[in-house]
């Protein structure tokens, strides 16, 4: 899957609809999983989702990881994001 693909997989898990975007993945892809499972169809609530999106890797989730951050039941425009509405993500993995 290329990164478009990815950002149609992203923006499926988060809508509402049941109407697959371009290179995306919606409920009827992800249950036939094996284990099934559904897509969330509304904000991520954690950074962690990002693993579940159809398409995501390991290397890819860990270069993302540093950047992103959930903010459950706030709208953030990506293209001017305002100091005052940024997050700060605590590392959970040892620094060890």
């Amino acid at each position: 899957m290329t990164t478009s693909g990815l950002g149609g997989a992203i923006k499926d898990w988060v809508d509402t609809d049941d109407e697959r975007s371009s290179g995306g993945f919606e409920d009827g892809d992800y249950l036939a999983l094996d284990p099934p499972y559904r897509a969330a169809n509304q904000n991520m609530t954690s950074v962690s989702e990002l693993g579940a999106v159809q398409g995501m890797t390991a290397p890819l989730y860990d270069q993302l990881l540093p950047l992103v951050c959930a903010l459950p039941g706030t709208s953030i425009s990506i293209s001017t994001p305002r100091r005052s509405r940024c997050c700060l993500r605590w590392r959970t993995r040892s620094t060890r």
